[in-house]
């Protein structure tokens, strides 16, 4: 198992190397009506870096509708289910899932992991936008 994660990083590695080396061609930049920005490789490097507070309104564009892309970048395939697709955040499901990360203080998926547990127990309050995506996405999967 260990060689397989050790593979998965190599490549991982291998592929931000080339990245930073700009060996690839630049990948295209979305701005969102936040006015915030990021790409593919953006999103990315701070996924792979665990930096999930790094991760501004358009970049979480980016991961939600490019999952599996990004998933196979980083040498971790992740096939959807037949008929399931993950949803398109509007600007402002964005800027509100931004903000409430922020605000909870969550920066990495140890954070992420903590506060899953305070919204299950009950001690912190999902914003209603918020809600109506978790359904839209989880829905799919019951």
């Amino acid at each position: 198992m260990r060689t397989v994660w050790r593979s998965a990083m190599y490549v991982t590695l291998a592929g931000l190397l080339i990245l930073a080396a700009g060996c690839l061609p630049t990948l295209p930049s979305r701005t969102n009506s936040n006015g915030d920005s990021g790409t593919l490789g953006s999103t990315l490097g701070k996924v792979l870096s665990d930096d999930w507070g790094g991760l501004n309104s358009a970049e979480w564009q980016i991961l939600t509708e490019d999952l599996p892309t990004i998933a196979s970048m980083a040498g971790v395939p992740l096939p959807l289910p037949p008929g399931a697709a993950l949803p398109t955040l509007t600007d402002e499901q964005a800027e509100a899932l931004e903000q409430f990360l922020d605000v909870n203080n969550v920066n990495t998926s140890a954070d992420l992991s903590e506060l899953a547990a305070q919204i299950e127990a009950g001690t912190v309050e999902v914003p209603p936008e918020l809600v109506e995506l978790g359904e839209e996405l989880f829905g799919q999967f019951s």
